[in-house]
């Protein structure tokens, strides 16, 4: 008996000490963080616009540390996640894949800021910087497809069988006509006016995984949807709205330089949409991840240890 209490309190310590730092990251947290930057920024902006404040290293650093942090936590939580699909390789691939996408965003973001010119003069205003900022773009949506497709094709193995509705295919209408629109406008693209064809490109390319991805999603949400609903509905709809708000402010950048026109305080509502676009998708990530939190609880509780893996866990 008293062999079987130490094993119970090994699990759960084990359980507890895993869980304990993402305990708290729950969308609600999260949503609450990015709540917060944004007021400082805010703050930041308005001090420069009354000519409080004129040095812009501050709103810069703001602007930097944010999609690092969010896209930070997106890639432990992912991390997290992938750990826990041992025995299933193309859902712990999945989730590595989501967790790659993460990680290069933090790597993009690191370099789409002007603070580089501190240390490599001169690279925010050459082409160099829309180079990096286009491939590196390029390669986190297209892990973010990968990501999204394998673990669709991951539950298309078990022959759960699903039924699309008029809703799925009106959404994926939807990402088509966006994803038109954006290529109808190609030529008003950021990186358009760039002399190096490949940031162009790259730019093209992005969007149309941007389509793949989001048709994916709807997928996914309507698989989950049938066999109960859970987290990974919620996760696939922050997922859906990341991508659709990103799309959005390339389609809303796209038309105000095709019509030569920007909107009143276009900037400020960019940074603002933006930042809620990056942190959605570390909601989705912490919205699935609240599943293993509570299954490592439960095995605390109860000491059920199976070869150092948790079960009982809810593998959707």
């Amino acid at each position: 008996m008293r062999v079987l209490d130490e094993d119970r309190a090994y699990a759960g310590g084990t359980a507890f000490a895993t869980s304990l730092s993402a305990k708290q990251l729950t969308p609600r947290v999260l949503g609450s963080v990015c709540a917060a930057l944004l007021i400082l920024w805010t703050a930041l902006y308005l001090a420069m616009a009354a000519g409080m404040l004129s040095d812009p290293v501050p709103i810069q650093l703001v602007r930097v540390v944010s999609p690092l942090l969010a896209y930070g936590i997106a890639m432990w939580l992912c991390g997290g996640i992938a750990a826990e699909y041992r025995s299933s390789r193309d859902l712990r691939t999945a989730w590595i894949l989501l967790g790659g996408c993460a990680g290069v965003s933090m790597i993009r973001h690191l370099f789409d800021t002007p603070l580089v010119d501190l240390v490599w003069p001169g690279y925010w205003s050459g082409p160099w910087s829309q180079l990096m900022r286009e491939l590196l773009a390029a390669a986190a949506l297209t892990l973010l497809a990968a990501g999204i497709l394998t673990m669709a094709e991951a539950f298309r193995r078990m022959r759960l069988g699903f039924s699309m509705h008029r809703t799925d295919l009106a959404g994926m209408a939807g990402v088509l006509l966006l994803l038109g629109l954006v290529l109808y406008f190609r030529n008003d693209l950021s990186a358009a006016r760039v002399t190096l064809s490949l940031a162009k490109r790259a730019q093209l390319f992005s969007q149309v995984m941007f389509a793949v991805a989001a048709a994916g999603c709807v997928l996914l949400m309507r698989i989950s949807k049938q066999m109960g609903g859970g987290k990974l509905a919620v996760a696939m709809g922050w997922i859906i709205a990341h991508i659709v708000l990103r799309a959005a402010l390339v389609l809303s950048t796209t038309l105000q330089a095709h019509l030569n026109k920007s909107l009143p305080f276009s900037d400020f509502m960019f940074f603002v949409i933006s930042t809620w676009a990056i942190w959605m998708f570390a909601m989705a990530a912490a919205s699935r991840y609240q599943v293993s939190l509570t299954a490592a609880q439960q095995a605390a509780r109860w000491g059920v240890v199976n070869s150092g893996q948790l079960i009982g866990a809810e593998r959707i």
